[in-house]
């Protein structure tokens, strides 16, 4: 294990600050969850914090002392912000994955209570629009876990693999669902539902979320670093972008509690 870490520790010293985090991430993945990573020593936060002084004090040797504490202070920055997004990204997937998981069972059995009685194209369409609501929150995380996968972590997964695997499975319970629904309505020529029509109109919402998800991170990583009134911004944009909550933070109350500040 110490051997890993030596190895892990000389790899950093050449690594930019975004290419850090996403080494510390593949490797916080093997705890299996983010709440089990949270409990890794040193905390995850503060290592990274380590990794980008040490990676920038290396790059920087022979020049003054106040450009490098500059660049530390850039570059930790930089990690924070990152590493905060992937934090709040599975945050939020896990928690309204939870409370899909409720909301599923009610549709569920209001699905088997339609295909058992008689089929009224009104009892299809409020069984429908039942199970948009579950369909539409399920497609906008799977959107934005697409999107920061590919647009900020470079094509790395950025779920740890319980919330991936939570996803997964509940994207087959859409497909499923769907399926089933379609089969009832083209009894009584009731509009079906189009899972992948209903993924390509939810594209503004998908960017909703990622800006709520990007500006909750940053403002994480300005509160951590005492940035004066800078977090005031992204607090504001944060606010004015966040919907009316459906579930809890646990994950990322959790890690927040097991890691210092940078």
């Amino acid at each position: 294990m110490k051997s890993h870490q030596h190895r892990l520790k000389t790899i950093e010293l050449s690594l930019t600050p975004e290419q850090i985090v996403l080494v510390r991430h593949e490797a916080a993945k093997e705890a299996g969850s983010l709440v089990d990573a949270a409990l890794i020593s040193p905390a995850p936060r503060q290592a990274i914090a380590n990794a980008v002084n040490n990676a920038i004090r290396e790059s920087m040797k022979g020049q003054p002392e106040a450009a490098i504490e500059s660049a530390i202070q850039q570059g930790r920055q930089q990690a924070d912000f990152l590493f905060m997004l992937i934090v709040e990204t599975n945050s939020g997937v896990r928690g309204n994955a939870d409370f899909r998981r409720d909301s599923y069972r009610l549709v569920v059995r209001h699905l088997l209570a339609v295909a058992r009685g008689p089929k009224k194209a009104e009892w299809l369409e409020e069984l429908r629009l039942s199970l948009l609501e579950v369909i539409q929150s399920l497609l906008i995380d799977d959107g934005v876990v697409a999107r920061m996968t590919i647009e900020r972590l470079r094509g790395q997964d950025v779920l740890f693999p319980d919330t991936s695997a939570m996803l997964r499975e509940q994207v087959r319970w859409a497909q499923n669902l769907a399926g089933t629904f379609n089969i009832l309505a083209s009894q009584v020529a009731s509009a079906e539902i189009d899972l992948d029509k209903i993924r390509a109109d939810l594209q503004s919402e998908v960017d909703d979320q990622i800006s709520r998800w990007v500006h909750l991170a940053r403002l994480g990583m300005l509160l951590a670093f005492g940035e004066g009134e800078a977090w005031r911004e992204p607090a504001k944009r944060f606010m004015a972008v966040r919907p009316q909550p459906e579930s809890g933070s646990l994950s990322a109350n959790t890690l927040r509690e097991q890691t210092a500040s940078p």
